[in-house]
């Protein structure tokens, strides 16, 4: 399905400019499923982008089933020093919702220190750690 969107999209935007714009608008409206074809064509052209890649792996926490799937984008995204700081929230809970709790703490701990006061209660970053602090008990 999204193959058909993505190629229905293609024949409507035909830059780079115009399906970022696009993917924007979606996203900043929260209809991750809606801007996930323009980031992931984004993506196909410039895989190497941390930008695309960040928005490409947000839509895929929301839209795909397989949360692992969002890592490699956010990850790439996480190496750049002027991506978002929201990207270690991101990264974390793809972290967390592929079980790997570790992981997750650490990103979320990276975004505590990097993140807006206002967006670490609005993403109830300290809740998030104690759920992967409990997460990693059940594990074992």
């Amino acid at each position: 399905m999204i193959a058909n969107v993505v190629s229905a999209q293609e024949a409507n935007f035909q830059t780079d400019k115009e399906l970022k714009k696009q993917g924007d608008k979606f996203f900043n409206e929260a209809k991750y499923a809606e801007a996930y074809p323009f980031y992931s064509q984004l993506v196909v052209h410039n895989p190497r982008d941390p930008e695309y890649n960040y928005y490409l792996g947000v839509c895929a926490i929301f839209t795909v089933a397989d949360k692992e799937q969002a890592i490699p984008f956010l990850e790439l995204a996480a190496s750049s020093p002027d991506i978002t700081p929201d990207v270690f929230y991101y990264l974390g809970r793809a972290y967390a919702l592929s079980y790997r709790f570790e992981d997750a703490i650490v990103q979320f701990n990276r975004y505590k220190d990097k993140g807006s006061s206002k967006n670490l209660e609005k993403f109830q970053v300290d809740q998030q750690i104690e759920m992967c602090t409990n997460g990693t008990k059940l594990v074992r």
